[in-house]
């Protein structure tokens, strides 16, 4: 078996693996690694180490990352996989402060510093001790062109939308726009398979605290986290193998099982076989009495006001489809538990 071929089995049985000078590490759930796999890494050591390198760790990529690398493969347009981090900034900014925040915030989270590569078609996250993020600057300074923020949206809008190049990485970049001397705007483009909006509020609260910290000329006193995104994806590997989720899963083939795969809807224009994924959004008020109403309503049946809107939502549709049976795919945090709240990762999934 070669190096390839055996690190592969060793993700598919959700073995999170590193080398340590000549010691070959690993995290796995209890009776995991068997007596054989063992003998197998004592033979293949060396040809291991030189596959993996030193203090690199791979770990099978979560269910949610598998997704959104396949898309990706079908995709024509890059910019569907990424999300982006701005903000304005207004007063005197200390470039090398910001730079060595970023740095800070990258060896906090792992995400950060993770790519993908595959291994006899099992696809791993690798996860690198270390990640430079270098900040790139444009200066748009010039009198005409600072005004003009039709040409300064145009410049950020093409940083952002630069695709990413998985298997390399970084999965991450930084842009600042320097408007004025004391008028910036700095971008974060991320590819979504190491973000979420969730995780868009946790590096926002650690980057401000870092550039406050290194501007005091001190790191940054966070308080440790308590877990990590690839322990968190072994645990969830872990439990979908548990009987009870085969169980869950079982029960949701069948409830779903007839439902139609298209709602259909009595529209005027014809609606294609392939999405071309540009949606568009109505925007509109509600009153302040039936605000009131919604939250009073939730409230007397034991929910929340986002169930509420759902349920309405829902029966517009059948209204209108007359169909009584159809799914409605609804995105959650993919957060359980509180330790995961100050983690930067992809967590979240969607529910029907």
């Amino acid at each position: 078996m070669n190096a390839e071929a055996l690190l592969a089995r060793l993700l598919q049985s959700n073995v999170c693996l590193w080398f340590e000078g000549d010691d070959f590490c690993f995290r796995a759930p209890r009776n995991t690694v068997s007596p054989e796999l063992r003998s197998l890494v004592s033979e293949n050591k060396a040809a291991l180490k030189s596959l993996m390198g030193q203090n690199t760790r791979y770990l099978r990529a979560s269910d949610a990352q598998e997704s959104v690398w396949l898309f990706q493969q079908f995709t024509r347009d890059p910019v569907l996989n990424l999300s982006s981090f701005s903000f304005e900034l207004h007063g005197a900014l200390r470039q090398e402060v910001l730079q060595a925040a970023l740095e800070d915030v990258a060896a906090r989270h792992e995400p950060l510093r993770t790519h993908f590569r595959i291994f006899e078609g099992v696809l791993a996250q690798v996860i690198t001790p270390t990640r430079d993020i270098p900040i790139q600057l444009s200066d748009l300074s010039s009198d005409t062109l600072a005004d003009n923020m039709t040409q300064v949206r145009r410049a950020v809008e093409v940083a952002i939308r630069a695709p990413f190049d998985l298997e390399r990485g970084p999965l991450i970049r930084a842009h600042l726009f320097i408007l004025t001397p004391e008028h910036y705007i700095f971008v974060l483009p991320m590819h979504h398979s190491i973000s979420d909006g969730w995780s868009m509020g946790v590096l926002f609260k650690d980057l401000f605290e870092a550039y406050e910290a290194r501007g005091a000329g001190t790191a940054p006193a966070w308080t440790p986290l308590q877990t990590t995104f690839s322990a968190f994806i072994q645990a969830q590997r872990t439990q979908q193998h548990a009987a009870t989720i085969s169980h869950s899963l079982d029960f949701w083939r069948v409830a779903l099982q007839e439902v139609p795969k298209r709602l259909e809807m009595p529209v005027q224009r014809s609606i294609r076989d392939r999405s071309n994924m540009k949606g568009d959004e109505v925007l509109f008020t509600f009153s302040g009495e039936l605000a009131g109403a919604v939250k009073d309503f939730s409230v007397r049946e034991g929910s929340t006001v986002f169930m509420v809107l759902l349920a309405a939502y829902q029966a517009l549709l059948y209204r209108y489809s007359g169909q009584p049976r159809f799914t409605v795919g609804v995105p959650v945090a993919g957060r359980p538990d509180r330790e995961l709240y100050r983690l930067v990762g992809f967590f979240v999934n969607t529910t029907s």
